[in-house]
């Protein structure tokens, strides 16, 4: 048995008026065993001033560019996908510094088949 609840809720900056009032009377007054995690990708200026009032903000450092390439690598090597040179690194130059974001690119290449190529890298950041 858990001795605390853990409720993650990402993307926060998206949820409507109504849950956010809603949400605040919990924060305002949590049960003892519950714990919200909050997570926005946008702005704290997105999330109504009462509900920061009540919370502990950390922010997080972008990642480095060679630490993204990095994992791509990893991720490729063990998914058996090919990468050409300077593939990897230019999803990494994309992705603003968001593991999640280059990951989810890796994912989607990955279904045009084994081989990524930069071109493919171009042609699908700049859609994105």
């Amino acid at each position: 048995m858990a001795l605390f609840k853990t409720f993650i809720i990402e993307e926060c900056h998206v949820l409507t008026n109504d849950i956010w009032d809603t949400l605040l009377k919990i924060l305002e007054n949590p049960p003892r065993n519950v714990v919200f995690i909050l997570i926005t990708s946008a702005s704290t200026e997105k999330i109504p001033s009462g509900v920061l009032s009540v919370c502990r903000n950390l922010a997080f450092p972008k990642i480095e560019e060679s630490d993204i390439t990095v994992r791509l690598r990893d991720l490729a090597q063990s998914e058996d996908l090919d990468a050409e040179p300077g593939a990897l690194e230019l999803i990494a130059s994309r992705v603003d510094g968001s593991l999640r974001e280059a990951e989810m690119i890796l994912d989607q290449l990955s279904l045009l088949g084994p081989k990524i190529r930069v071109l493919t890298v171009h042609e699908l950041v700049s859609v994105m």
